[in-house]
């Protein structure tokens, strides 16, 4: 029962983040609207703060558990975009508030992850420092996020999963060849 209550306490407040900012959204709003009492929705959060945070959460593992699933960081990517596609109104509103750095936090954890684990991957077999990894896994990661931002500052008009595909394309064999350069002299 208690998971049914957060599931609704969550889509009631992805219903009022699509339609108002989140600095506008307060508890009372939320707790009328999903028919509930304030007790109940302190049982659960201590405040909107901890209700966004665990949405946010919840969507970023989604997203993780797909790379594990597939091992393909654009599987991952189109994962994580896909509740950006679902509620863009609600991203939009967390994007433009004071809580921006949160959306920031999560979605550069997804890349950094993901980003990470696929260059390690692609580093089979390699003698490359870690300290090369980093700089490979860097440079993906924040071009990735970066289309991700661009795309939420240019009101999510573009098709980000054809970006994303496109962006696969050009990526292909670009990260083994990139650690290629860098490997150390075999050992005599």
């Amino acid at each position: 029962m208690a998971h049914l209550t957060e599931a609704a306490i969550q889509d009631t407040f992805l219903k009022l983040l699509s339609e108002q900012p989140f600095d506008k959204i307060t508890v009372t709003q939320l707790v009328d609207e999903c028919q509930i009492t304030r007790r109940t929705f302190y049982y659960h959060y201590s405040d909107l703060y901890e209700l966004l945070d665990t949405i946010l959460r919840r969507e970023t593992e989604r997203a993780l558990d797909e790379f594990e699933a597939t091992g393909s960081w654009e599987e991952c990517m189109i994962s994580a975009t896909r509740f950006a596609r679902e509620h863009k109104r609600a991203i939009y509103h967390i994007y433009t508030s004071s809580h921006r750095l949160e959306l920031e936090k999560h979605v550069d954890r997804i890349s950094g992850e993901m980003m990470h684990s696929y260059v390690e991957a692609q580093a089979r077999g390699l003698r490359v420092l870690a300290q090369d990894k980093k700089l490979v896994c860097d440079l993906y990661r924040f071009g990735i996020t970066d289309i991700f931002y661009e795309w939420l500052e240019n009101g999510m008009k573009e098709d980000l999963e054809a970006q994303i595909r496109r962006l696969s394309l050009l990526f292909t064999g670009n990260i083994r060849a990139s650690l290629s350069r860098v490997q150390l002299p075999a050992e005599p």
